[in-house]
């Protein structure tokens, strides 16, 4: 036996030690093609529960404390007829700030109207039907939201326009808004 045989040997034993190595590594068995092999399973730690969060309001109301006007809790159970209606002012929003309740703002601001129902004995009321708003000149605002109780006016330019609303037949005061 020469060196060519130790050679020979050598080099078998080597890729014989390979293949037993793969078959180590790889968990499969050359021997029989198509033969099942066992699978180990890599243990998967479980996806984290999602939680809820708060998120904050886009745009908090003015008035945290009180629900916003025309969300139905401001709703009176009286149920007698409407015999008059009171309209305002409620607020004045310039740069998302409140500022006092006036029939006046500068351009870019935002007027809340407010309209109350109200009986022969002067007690806020159910009305049957939404009141129906009227304004003199709609060219210089634009409607901003709010409900058909509390609609809101965006100057765009200056002007004046007289409004009033009128509920279940009922015409409420009229008064002009002003955007400078």
């Amino acid at each position: 036996m020469g060196r060519t045989c130790l050679l020979a040997i050598s080099a078998a034993l080597v890729l014989l030690g390979c293949q037993t190595h793969s078959e180590e590594q790889t968990g499969r068995s050359s021997g029989t093609p198509g033969a099942p092999t066992a699978v180990n399973p890599i243990p998967v730690a479980p996806a984290p529960t999602p939680r809820a969060t708060a998120v904050p309001p886009a745009n908090p109301s003015p008035n945290p404390s009180s629900p916003p006007p025309g969300t139905g809790a401001d709703i009176p159970s009286n149920t007698n007829p409407v015999a008059r209606a009171d309209a305002k002012v409620t607020g004045v929003y310039c740069n998302n700030q409140p500022m006092p309740a006036t029939t006046s703002a500068a351009v870019g601001c935002v007027i809340r109207l407010d309209v109350t129902p109200k009986d022969g004995h002067g007690q806020a009321t159910q009305a049957k039907t939404d009141p129906v708003w009227t304004w003199s000149n709609t060219s210089f605002w634009i409607g901003h939201g709010g409900s058909a109780y509390n609609p809101t006016m965006l100057g765009l330019a200056p002007g004046v326009t007289n409004v009033y609303a009128t509920v279940d037949g009922v015409r409420s005061n009229a008064f002009d808004v002003t955007f400078f």
